[in-house]
């Protein structure tokens, strides 16, 4: 396991090759959302909620709505990174969408500053 600095004092990630699995926390309307996430090359792998703790919106947690994410990847539009599809909504869970949205996006990034810093790591010891 190896920790990282943002969004707070420390972020969880363990990496294997060129995938990394994160475990980060979100406040859904309330309370905190916890969701682990796989993102390889090839953008989001997984992303499984950990522990919901809101008494609405957990239908977040099913793969009817998790697989919207799979292989989502960050595109840059107006300066600004977002997911290159769209997310659709579930009635009643609003603040957990965006939150799983959030989380999603936050992995990716910092998957991708993973990744540069292992490239330039490797081209060093080159």
């Amino acid at each position: 396991m190896r920790l990282i600095i943002a969004r707070g004092p420390w972020v969880r990630y363990w990496m294997q090759g060129d995938t990394t699995a994160w475990v980060l926390d979100e406040i859904g309307k309330e309370q905190p959302i916890t969701m682990a996430l796989a993102i390889g090359a090839s953008g989001v792998k997984s992303i499984q909620v950990l522990e919901y703790r809101e008494s609405r919106g957990g239908e977040i947690q099913y793969p009817f709505f998790t697989q919207q994410f799979d292989h989502a990847v960050l595109e840059q539009s107006n300066n600004k990174l977002k997911l290159d599809r769209n997310i659709d909504g579930i009635t009643g869970a609003t603040l957990s969408v965006r939150a799983m949205t959030k989380v999603a996006k936050v992995a990716l990034y910092l998957h991708s500053k993973v990744m540069e810093a292992k490239l330039g790591n490797l081209a060093r010891q080159s």
